[in-house]
């Protein structure tokens, strides 16, 4: 229902956000800018500015979403019993429930999933945030309920990019970016304001290891770089950073072609996570050409 629809739209605005830098991407492939230096102190530190949310379609009148007549429940019953099970075990609290979105714009977006977020953790408990990405991997790129900024120039490149790779190899959400120069720079914080995503107690850095790859430099809240190098056989890296449970920045910068493929914001506490993973424009036959066996031991750690 497209009134519907829209309701939900209306009630997705994302938070205001305190960034002042905008990040470019480009293709695999185009020129690296070499001559840049790198910030201070590998630190960057944007100036507070109360950012207009994204602009929201109007309804010509108010809307009652709870007049939409539900639809029953479509499938086979073992595979309704087991999505039943999942939050029958959400609603006992009794631990963390990953729930993982994947399609094109409506998850990209993150209208829809990041709807979905908010009322499952109003129910459940707030367990983190789930998986984002410190640099757009396209431009618009947004997230519901988490603070982002990113400056510089990053390569971007995902499933079925007609400029891109082709070696399948984008990660556990089928897209990754990586920094084109020593100032490129990008961070996830937690909200300020919001009912969720206001706190966090663990972030974890997924990444591609691989021979030529260079050091990933973490920075949390500030503080001095946490060094992660991603110069090895390939193969899939996490990074985990611990922090007290509360408000934190993660900022992440590079001193070489690290693919990363997002970081991951949780807590200790049972509730809810949701990862959207969403490509616009992608269809079902875009992730045949996604690589399994990088993306399998990732799906293994989440359990989502």
């Amino acid at each position: 229902n497209a009134l519907a629809l829209l309701a939900l739209l209306k009630a997705g605005v994302p938070p205001t956000d305190e960034c002042t830098s905008r990040a470019s991407t480009r293709a695999p492939g185009s020129p690296v800018v070499t001559d840049v230096p790198p910030p201070p102190s590998a630190v960057v530190t944007p100036d507070p500015v109360a950012l207009l949310p994204v602009p929201n379609a109007e309804l010509s009148a108010p809307y009652d979403v709870s007049s939409v007549p539900l639809e029953p429940l479509r499938g086979r019953d073992i595979d309704i019993q087991r999505v039943r099970d999942v939050f029958l075990r959400a609603a006992a609290r009794q631990s963390i429930t990953r729930v993982a979105f994947y399609g094109a714009s409506h998850v990209a977006g993150e209208f829809f999933t990041g709807q979905v977020r908010r009322l499952l953790q109003e129910r459940f408990g707030d367990a983190g945030h789930g998986l984002v990405m410190p640099a757009p991997p396209w431009k618009g790129y947004r997230a519901s309920d988490v603070n982002l900024c990113a400056g510089g120039t990053w390569y971007s490149d995902h499933v079925d990019r007609r400029d891109g790779r082709k070696d399948g190899r984008h990660g556990p959400a089928g897209f990754e970016v990586s920094a084109a120069d020593l100032a490129s720079f990008g961070w996830v914080q937690t909200t300020k304001s919001n009912p969720q995503g206001r706190a966090v107690s663990r972030l974890e850095v997924a990444y591609l290891r691989e021979p030529g790859a260079g050091t990933l430099r973490l920075l949390v809240d500030g503080g001095a770089p946490l060094e992660v190098d991603a110069d090895g056989e390939r193969g899939p890296g996490m990074a985990r950073v611990i922090v007290p449970d509360g408000p934190h920045r993660l900022q992440v910068m590079a001193d070489g072609p690290v693919r990363l493929y997002g970081v991951y914001m949780e807590r200790d506490t049972p509730g809810v996570v949701v990862d959207a993973a969403g490509v616009s424009g992608r269809t079902a036959s875009s992730w045949l050409e996604w690589d399994m066996d990088l993306v399998a031991p990732y799906l293994a750690r989440r359990t989502p």
